[in-house]
């Protein structure tokens, strides 16, 4: 599913066999089959709606009624329901696990055999739209063929385990109308489609279905988690089959955590009521917004890559290794603790390093390849959302989440503590700590605050460092309220204020405990606004006529805004504008004028000046030369055509004007002038004019009589 798509975005997830076993007990009847959790994904709102439960049996599937939300931690298990029902609708009176597992495999195994996933891609269109808006060939690619195909995606990141295979079949069109969405049944008249053109469906472990956009379908793509079925809305891309086909093989989304305390961005908070999760938030996998990354290493647990020789919990404080995710050879893959005082929640850690062309290709600088990246996740056994944890919650871009090397990430809840202590291409090393008997006490509060205008937009704020029973791992700097920086220093500058302002600031001193000092306080004036405008650049003066000059310049620069520019000519102001041209009317024909330019702040700081001198043009006084007349009548339909030479002139003609009997009859820029039939004799001559307003002398005059 794509987080950039344009349109609602849908995943459906649950089981797709089960045995069914009905019978009546005390309380209703009883069904047992796999639960099935269906939701529909808003990526635009990153939120998930249309949140239900269902009971998939061999022979039917059950939409499930609860009085309250139901027992979705159960979703994908397989479970025995007592109740009542009216069609496909049951009242559920008891629910309870049954044992057994999904068909999405164990996420327990030790090892993991080579497995292919063959997968039937059927195109098909509807009665009412018979579009095809790609090729099979291009589907073909995208799936299979491409360097960076699907196929090649998850050969990749399941270290070479999965290899899917298949075909495209299509364009068929299915005696369905694209209005609803009725999703299901178009499936099943694909099928009916292909089989009917002769394609053998047996043997394929995946179905994707693909169609022309239908707007009555708000997703990009959908499938069932973990199961064999997945649609593609007119979405044809790495994107969003990758996403779809990792649903199928049993992953939910990656999101993200975002958590606040007293208006400050926080890490993460005791009380889960500070905190707000972002569906699709997690920029480090398809599975939340990324367009090609890997899925991460709980998610490649669950798909079975990563099996239980390559993952370690941490129980007892002490270093831990953490291998690189995308290699094949590392291990241990995922590190994780136990989050105490929370129900089945762990912090899962992982590395990343650069790898491969396409898919986890990152820069050697990306935070994600320089430091370990933290989830909060359910047990691997249980497929809720992860979230990612943003590390550097001093920004709001969890670009930056990894906690970096030298770095400490502290639960305030469950007083777990990690701390990054070196990355390599080879892995990462981790320190892990527990509440217990640990650092209570909070560091010192910073001395000496000072608090320093540094220019008129700038304030410079200085400290004494604090002291830690254990140490000092940074200080967080707060602005009028709000937390603006944090840094490991005992110097920061707060720069782009108002000129003359007021600030009021603090500063405290945290450790890697999570432990927080009292506030030092101090306030910060910046000072007034001293420095002037540069001078304009480029200034240019330009005769257009004998009267009128143009002046422009390029733009001065200023440290806080220019406020306009002064004009003057010969040492008088004449102007005062906001642009960078000025056009100047009335002046003397031949005359030459100094003109200056200077540039002005609001605190009144203006330029130096720039200068150029402009001389106009002379008067004319030159009238065009006078143009030669010939005059014809058409003898079949009256009509008299004046045409005449083309008069020239020291400057410019500016236009002609026709004569007839001695009156102006029209004024023309062109050379020729055609009138209607009117009988009588008339006599015509034409003269040139120019701006100036110089007149030639007349043309020859030309007689000629209409009949």
């Amino acid at each position: 599913m794509h987080p950039t798509s344009r349109r609602l975005c849908a995943s459906l997830v649950g089981l797709i066999f089960a045995v069914t076993i009905a019978g009546s007990v005390a309380g209703g009847a009883r069904w047992t089959g796999e639960l099935q959790l269906t939701h529909g994904d808003d990526f635009r709102a990153g939120r998930s709606v249309a949140d239900g439960l269902v009971l998939r049996t061999a022979d039917s599937t059950y939409l499930l009624a609860f009085d309250g939300r139901g027992p979705r931690h159960l979703a994908g298990k397989r479970v025995t329901v007592t109740g009542t029902h009216s069609g496909n609708r049951i009242t559920v009176s008891s629910i309870a696990a049954a044992g057994g597992t999904s068909d999405g495999g164990t996420t327990s195994s030790l090892t993991t055999a080579a497995t292919t996933k063959r997968v039937a891609v059927l195109l098909f269109n509807f009665q009412n739209d018979t579009r095809q808006p790609y090729t099979p060939s291009f589907a073909t690619g995208v799936m299979f063929n491409n360097a960076n195909s699907v196929a090649n995606y998850f050969a990749e990141e399941s270290y070479g385990q999965y290899s899917v295979t298949g075909g495209v079949f299509g364009w068929y069109t299915i005696p369905y109308d694209n209005t609803g969405c009725s999703y299901s049944a178009w499936a099943t008249a694909a099928k009916s489609a292909a089989t009917a053109a002769g394609v053998s469906l047996s043997g394929y472990t995946n179905f994707v279905y693909a169609f022309p956009s239908a707007s009555g379908c708000g997703w990009s793509g959908l499938a069932y988690l973990p199961g064999s079925e997945s649609w593609n809305n007119n979405s044809m891309g790495l994107r969003t089959n990758s996403h779809e086909l990792s649903h199928n093989w049993g992953v939910h989304h990656a999101s993200t955590i975002s958590c606040s305390e007293g208006g400050v961005r926080v890490s993460l908070s005791a009380n889960a009521a500070n905190c707000t999760a972002s569906e699709y938030g997690d920029p480090f996998t398809v599975m939340g917004a990324a367009q090609t990354r890997h899925s991460h290493a709980e998610h490649k647990a669950q798909m079975t890559w990563v099996p239980t020789a390559e993952r370690q919990d941490a129980t007892s404080a002490g270093s831990y290794s953490v291998g690189v995710n995308e290699q094949s050879a590392a291990s241990p893959k995922v590190v994780r603790v136990a989050r105490a005082g929370a129900t089945n929640q762990w912090f899962y850690l992982e590395f990343r390093q650069p790898f491969g062309s396409y898919f986890d290709n990152f820069a050697a600088t990306d935070p994600a390849v320089n430091g370990v990246t933290i989830r909060l996740a359910a047990d691997y056994a249980t497929r809720t959302q992860s979230k990612l944890i943003d590390t550097t919650p001093g920004t709001t871009s969890f670009g930056d989440a990894p906690l970096a090397a030298g770095r400490t990430f502290t639960d305030p809840l469950s007083g777990v503590s990690i701390t990054t202590q070196s990355v390599s291409s080879a892995g990462a090393t981790v320190l892990v700590s527990f509440a217990g008997g640990g650092d209570t006490q909070p560091p010192t509060t910073p001395g000496n605050l000072v608090a320093t205008p540094s220019g008129s937009t700038s304030i410079a704020l200085s400290w004494s460092a604090s002291t830690d029973n254990v140490g000092v791992s940074g200080y967080r700097v707060s602005r009028n309220g709000s937390q603006v920086a944090t840094v490991s220093g005992t110097t920061w500058t707060d720069s782009g204020l108002a000129v003359g302002t007021s600030y009021t600031y603090s500063v405290v001193a945290y450790d890697a405990a999570g432990n927080v000092s009292p506030a030092a306080s101090a306030v910060g004036t910046t000072g007034p606004d001293t420095q002037a405008p540069s001078t304009p650049g480029n200034l240019v003066g330009t005769p257009m006529s004998s009267t009128t000059a143009a002046l422009s310049w390029t733009a001065s620069t200023d440290n806080v805004g220019v406020a306009g520019y002064r004009v003057s000519r010969d040492g008088t102001l004449v102007a005062t504008v906001t642009a960078t041209s000025w056009t100047e009317s009335g002046l003397s024909p031949g005359a030459s004028y100094k003109y200056s330019v200077l540039a002005f702040d609001a605190a009144g700081n203006a330029s130096a000046e720039a200068t150029t001198v402009t001389t106009m043009l002379s008067a004319d006084t030159e009238a065009p030369s006078a143009p030669t007349l010939t005059v014809t009548v058409n003898a079949k339909n009256g009509r008299t055509s004046l045409s005449w030479t083309a008069s020239t002139d020291n400057v410019g003609v500016a236009g002609y004007r026709v004569y007839r009997d001695g009156a102006l009859l029209a004024t023309t820029t062109r050379t020729s002038y055609t009138l209607r039939k009117q009988s009588g004799t008339f006599t015509y001559y034409v003269v040139a004019f120019d701006a100036a307003g110089n007149v030639s002398a007349s043309s020859n005059t030309a007689t000629v009589t209409v009949k």
